[in-house]
């Protein structure tokens, strides 16, 4: 995941395990989170055209993901439900 670059998703640094949890060192992203934006809405809601803005935003990333073989947190083709002859090959 390290390799992942995209405008649209937080740059992950580096990820280490400890027997009880997991740690990710990402990208600092400032500006708040989704929910905390939309409490400050009327009636929690935003503009059609915002939310369009946004999702294809959200869509861009998610699809850079899969061009580059990474889909649901696990690099296809480590699970070995996920071979076939149109899964990637792992890294």
């Amino acid at each position: 995941m390290e390799r992942l670059d995209h405008p649209n998703s937080a740059k992950l640094y580096e990820a280490f395990e400890s027997h009880k949890q997991v740690f990710l060192i990402m990208e600092y992203v400032n500006g708040g989170s989704l929910h905390g934006y939309l409490k400050l809405k009327p009636n929690r809601q935003m503009p059609e055209l915002e939310a369009k803005f946004l999702w294809r935003q959200v869509v861009q990333g998610i699809y850079y993901c899969h061009q580059q073989c990474y889909a649901q947190g696990h690099q296809v083709g480590e699970h070995p439900a996920g071979r076939d002859q149109h899964s990637c090959q792992a890294h």
